[in-house]
């Protein structure tokens, strides 16, 4: 995919924002993602009872955007870091260097 190189750039930012937003999220009701791994098995319980102010649902949903958009800007970032994937300036630049 031959995109302008600041294209790149702002697909890993946005990556990188979404998987801040989601974790600080995930952080901020950690007993409800407690909540949602806690099994029967565990010794550790997730905390003295209360209401939750997530659902299971909401907080699985935010664990796969977050697990996602971690992977995607990491990836996109070492695609474009090997320019195995870059914009046409880049692979054509006589001062770059190759491997």
């Amino acid at each position: 995919m031959n995109l302008p190189i600041s294209t790149w750039g702002i697909i890993i930012g946005v990556l990188g924002i979404v998987a801040l937003v989601s974790g600080a999220w995930l952080l901020l009701r950690a007993r409800d993602v407690a909540r949602v791994a806690d099994s029967p098995s565990n010794e550790l319980a997730p905390g003295r009872q209360r209401r939750p102010s997530a659902n299971r649902g909401t907080v699985r949903l935010i664990l796969v955007i977050n697990l996602l958009a971690t992977i995607g800007a990491l990836a996109l970032f070492a695609l474009v870091a090997t320019r195995t994937i870059g914009s046409p300036e880049t692979q054509t630049d006589p001062y770059a260097q190759r491997p």
